[in-house]
């Protein structure tokens, strides 16, 4: 059986109206003398009103860039604290392995979320991690490009190499790279992972 519609949303808009219109004619002549005479103290109060706002929307961008920053090293040092003993041939068990530490963490971990044409291994509140590992020579080549889009969609990175194969010459210089291509874009931690 087919519910009635009401018709008591479509009458109460039209009261509304009504009531608009009748207290415009009462209340609009005065408004407008009132404006017409105190033009100063209106400019005025407008202006506070902006520059109110506008102090109260820094103040809470800085806020929640400190509550991020927190958040960022705070997942920082517990991926740093993470231990692991089986090393594997390929990436996905490190990123399963991390995923599941994580979680159990209490972190919120999304796998794998998708922004735009960049897919990170790892989102945690906003911070996106990329894993890698085993870490070889190859593995570093392909970081530059992903740390390149990430920066498109996340002020955050952290990128997690477990078990390096490649030398460490290798590894400092792709870091130094990778450190001067971030700086000033956004906050990036790699974190070194060996199996212990």
């Amino acid at each position: 059986m087919a519910k009635k519609q009401s018709n008591a949303k479509p009458t109460l808009i039209l009261i509304g109206i009504v009531l608009v219109i009748i207290l415009s004619m009462f209340f609009a002549q005065p408004v407008l003398a009132w404006v017409s005479d105190n033009k100063g103290i209106l400019i005025a109060s407008l202006i506070a009103i902006v520059v109110v706002t506008v102090a109260l929307f820094i103040w809470w961008r800085i806020e929640q860039r400190k509550k991020q920053n927190k958040a960022f090293y705070g997942l920082v040092d517990g991926i740093k604290a993470f231990k692991y003993t089986p090393t594997f041939r390929e990436e996905r068990p490190y990123q399963s392995m991390l995923y599941g530490y994580l979680k159990g963490k209490g972190f919120d971990v999304q796998y794998e979320a998708q922004s735009g044409a960049s897919r990170p291994d790892l989102v945690v509140e906003g911070i996106a991690i990329e894993v890698k590992g085993p870490t070889d020579s190859m593995a570093l080549q392909t970081l530059s490009h992903k740390v390149m889009k990430y920066s498109n969609h996340y002020h955050f990175l952290i990128v997690v190499l477990f078990d390096c194969i490649c030398s460490k010459y290798t590894l400092d210089e792709t870091m130094m790279g990778l450190a001067k291509m971030v700086k000033g874009k956004y906050k990036m931690e790699v974190v070194v992972k060996r199996a212990e």
